[in-house]
């Protein structure tokens, strides 16, 4: 390498000079704005993004939704048990009806059974009160 000698050095123009002759060769600022005026701007997005919801509106919706969801979830629920509950009390109303002349059956004749004892021991009771009658008529 050559040294740098007062009689080979650049001037300031010359430098200036050749570094505007690299420099050519790169963007300026002015080409950058240029080249992305085409694009959109934050302001630009904004502006058109301000028509459409945001995530706050997004899971208000949601929520109001998930809402009014289990709201007619429970309705529907409880139409299930009022319709349930109607047909077991018509069942069980059924039951009732059909076991209710079985049981009155039941209870006649219980009262029948005892009537009936109760005549067989007063009729055992007139037959033993007959029978010793009958003995000591005999005896005497």
């Amino acid at each position: 390498m050559k040294k740098q000698t007062a009689q080979n050095a650049l001037t300031k123009e010359e430098l200036t000079g050749i570094l505007k002759k690299e420099l050519s060769n790169y963007a300026t600022k002015e080409d950058l704005k240029k080249e992305l005026s085409n694009y959109a701007t934050k302001e630009d997005l904004k502006k058109e993004l301000s028509n459409h919801p945001t995530k706050d509106d997004i899971n208000q919706r949601l929520n109001a939704s998930q809402n009014a969801f289990r709201v007619e979830l429970e309705y529907r629920f409880q139409l299930m048990r009022d319709d349930i509950h109607a047909e077991f009390t018509e069942f069980k109303d059924l039951i009732f009806n059909l076991t209710d002349p079985l049981l009155k059956e039941i209870e006649t004749r219980r009262e029948d059974r005892e009537i009936a004892t109760a005549q067989m021991e007063e009729v055992k009771n007139h037959l033993n009160n007959h029978e010793k009658r009958i003995t000591e008529l005999e005896h005497s």
